[in-house]
């Protein structure tokens, strides 16, 4: 899957995404985090997934879980605990750039937006745990991709791992692609899901 600039946020069905609570995202992280180390040894016997391309794939969906649970943390009297899972999430990211968190969401995202219409038509799934599933995914990948949480600027990926070895000119060069990146998007007060501002919206997609 190339990167995709006007990649569609949210599907009609679900929920503005700062709606979506960050415990239930983090829940669904873990869910399909567990689904993916019960099916891709499978996956991998079958010949249809290798093992590098499955550990990379539970690498990345364990670190995003990693990272957002760390913000459950952040209360009141829960400080050291707090900086330990931030510390532990950190080394778990950062193999990853930005892009790379966001491709794996989108890969997922993807194959829900594909499968699951099929599930409903079998009956076998609820309508509202499917939509739920693919909401809180959509909502995960809308603080990556359009709040830019860990953003990165490909031109200054060495430095992300040591930031401080950044010059003036780096952090000049870093705030002019977030800039851009966020420009990107239509205002959230007047766009909450994610509609892109650049160029007109892909087919369907909603503000």
């Amino acid at each position: 899957m190339s990167f995709d600039l006007f990649f569609r946020c949210m599907s009609d069905e679900s929920a503005d995404p700062l709606t979506v609570p960050k415990a239930a995202i983090v829940d669904e992280l873990a869910r399909e985090l567990h689904m993916r180390r019960q099916h891709y040894p499978n996956r991998i016997a079958s010949g249809r997934m290798t093992r590098e391309d499955a550990n990379r794939e539970i690498s990345i969906m364990a670190a995003i879980h990693a990272d957002l649970a760390a913000d459950l943390l952040l209360t009141p009297g829960n400080e050291d605990a707090a900086a330990k899972a931030r510390r532990e999430a950190d080394e778990r990211l950062a193999p990853f750039s930005w892009r790379e968190l966001v491709s794996c969401l989108r890969r997922e995202i993807a194959m829900r937006r594909k499968f699951y219409p099929r599930m409903l038509a079998t009956g076998d799934r609820s309508p509202a745990d499917l939509r739920g599933q693919l909401e809180r995914l959509e909502a995960a990948h809308f603080l990556y991709w359009a709040l830019g949480r860990g953003f990165w600027p490909e031109e200054l990926e060495r430095y992300r791992r040591d930031p401080t070895a950044m010059t003036a000119s780096h952090h000049r060069i870093w705030r002019e692609a977030y800039a851009e990146h966020r420009n990107h998007f239509i205002p959230f007060t007047l766009a909450p899901r994610g509609a892109y501002a650049t160029v007109a919206e892909p087919e369907g997609a909603a503000a």
